[in-house]
């Protein structure tokens, strides 16, 4: 499994040197890195485990939280970032990330 480093807009706000030296991926690129695979996401910087998402397609995956929680994530692209709406959220809220990648090392920012 790839491991994604996931990374807060508060996370993000104290550390802005960080994000001015990743090169922002399109979400196109990132679908097209991400369908078909498992994707390990981790809090950067410690490491602690967010979640995976399995990107079963371009338009749908599965995510499951560290308690074993899954829920289908209907995807999309809004504004050049890439848009989940999850079956189990509760409010029909879609979660929005920019992606980024620094080396072999990628990133995103909710």
């Amino acid at each position: 499994m790839t491991r994604f480093l996931w990374r807060s807009l508060a996370v993000a706000a104290a550390l802005p040197c960080v994000a001015v030296a990743q090169d922002r991926v399109s979400p196109e690129s990132f679908l097209d890195f991400a369908v078909g695979k498992t994707l390990t996401f981790e809090v950067f910087p410690n490491g602690n485990l967010v979640g995976f998402e399995e990107y079963l397609r371009r338009d749908l995956s599965v995510w499951r939280d560290r308690s074993d929680i899954c829920g289908y994530g209907r995807v999309t692209v809004e504004d050049n970032l890439i848009c989940f709406l999850y079956d189990n959220d509760r409010e029909g809220v879609p979660v929005c990330w920019a992606t980024f990648r620094d080396n072999n090392r990628w990133f995103v920012m909710s």
